[in-house]
């Protein structure tokens, strides 16, 4: 987990295997604190976690209703809007 801007490791992604997932933030200061930054920008624990489990689903590695149960705990809003297009 890191506070870095997903533009570095977005530069190199068309190098990087076909699952190479970008997560990183996208600026500073719309947050109290650390953890509310990673949550913000989606670079919490749990917004890992959930990355990790949509490339396993999209690889063919889990079914689609393991993803759900496993996504269901982590309680995070999928329709919220793209921390970049805020």
């Amino acid at each position: 987990m890191c506070d870095y801007l997903k533009s570095l490791p977005g530069g190199v992604a068309r190098w990087m295997p076909e699952s190479y997932t970008v997560l990183g933030t996208d600026g500073f200061g719309l947050s109290e604190s650390r953890e509310d930054l990673r949550d913000h920008f989606e670079v919490s624990a749990a917004h890992i976690v959930q990355a990790a489990l949509v490339e396993l689903y999209r690889g063919g590695k889990i079914s689609e209703q393991e993803l759900l149960a496993q996504l269901a705990p982590l309680e995070i809003d999928a329709g919220k809007q793209n921390p970049t297009d805020r």
